[in-house]
């Protein structure tokens, strides 16, 4: 998750922790800085376009441009994906829409 979080923020570095995984000796230090990147709502929806991303591309894994025209069951499914990505994505708070483009 890090990584695909990584690529989705133009190859910045991830890192999630929770304050219990956190050095005690510098614990104080960065919970005093830290400041929430993704609302609880945003991560999950960030989470739901990805893997429908995973889905895609395990749909189309060993597919050719020509299948779509013989393989109705294909098209839908992906059609699917898609419409899972658009939702979540429509629904992702400003805050993290800005940080993402």
């Amino acid at each position: 998750m890090e990584r695909e979080l990584s690529k989705l923020l133009g190859d910045r570095k991830v890192d999630l922790r929770t304050p219990s995984e956190l050095s005690r000796y510098f614990r104080d230090e960065v919970l005093s800085t830290a400041s929430v990147q993704y609302a609880k709502d945003d991560r999950v929806r960030l989470q739901h376009m990805l893997d429908a991303v995973n889905e895609a591309l395990t749909f189309t894994e060993g597919r050719v441009r020509a299948d779509l025209d013989h393989d109705r069951m294909l098209v839908l499914s992906l059609i699917r994906e898609l419409e899972i990505i658009g939702e979540a994505a429509s629904k992702v708070s400003r805050g993290t829409d800005r940080r993402t483009t």
